[in-house]
């Protein structure tokens, strides 16, 4: 619920804090969100979980088969439920556009769907 959702954010703060040390937090604001999956409240279940999609879908960004992106961006939906409880709503269609994006010429991995994951639900 919401407290389960305020509490990771809380945690997911005070990881950013510790990672990018005391002199870098206060710029937390001026750069990207570099999110440590390793210390994230179920960051590692997220990765087991999406290297599962990867190993039954294929890797993310090659291109393969059309109804791909839409395949993945419906399992990552059922790892953000499981992860954080939740699926917020629009993740679904947002992650699918992230996957046909990196199909086009990017690079998206396993990672990369997580850290996707956690910016799009906690809204970093």
């Amino acid at each position: 619920g919401v407290l389960k959702y305020v509490g990771l954010t809380f945690a997911l703060l005070g990881a950013l804090a510790i990672a990018q040390g005391p002199d870098e937090a206060d710029d937390l604001e001026d750069r990207p969100v570099d999110i440590d999956l390793e210390r994230m409240t179920k960051g590692p279940e997220c990765l087991r979980l999406t290297t599962q999609i990867e190993m039954d879908l294929g890797l993310f960004d090659k291109r393969e088969a059309d109804e791909k992106p839409a395949r993945i961006a419906a399992r990552m939906a059922d790892v953000a439920s499981i992860v954080l409880g939740e699926t917020k709503a629009g993740f679904e269609s947002a992650m699918k556009r992230e996957v046909e994006n990196a199909m086009r010429g990017g690079e998206f991995g396993v990672e990369d769907a997580c850290v996707y994951l956690y910016k799009y639900h906690l809204e970093l």
